[in-house]
């Protein structure tokens, strides 16, 4: 019985953990920078963290930020510094 719920726990642990990654994979953190700019953090699965607390981790202090899709950020960037923040 007690590696059965082992088990049970490790299978919940470990989709928690794929949730997480895929929610940090698909996401993208964006921040108004000092030259007038947009700064995009990209995150990575293996940091081990969630989205929220790699924002808080990065982002420079006093700075708004948005976590926001991978989809909506262009992929074009022939115009990346004509890219503008808003909140």
């Amino acid at each position: 019985m007690a590696r059965q719920q082992a088990l049970m726990l490790l299978m919940s642990t470990l989709q928690y953990s794929a949730d997480q990654g895929l929610n940090v994979m698909n996401s993208r953190i964006i921040y108004p920078n000092d030259e007038g700019g947009v700064s995009i953090i990209v995150p990575t699965i293996e940091c081990g963290l969630t989205i929220e607390e790699i924002a808080a981790k990065d982002v420079p202090a006093g700075k708004p930020f948005k976590i926001v899709d991978v989809a909506d950020i262009p992929s074009d960037r022939t115009f990346r510094n004509a890219w503008e923040y808003s909140e």
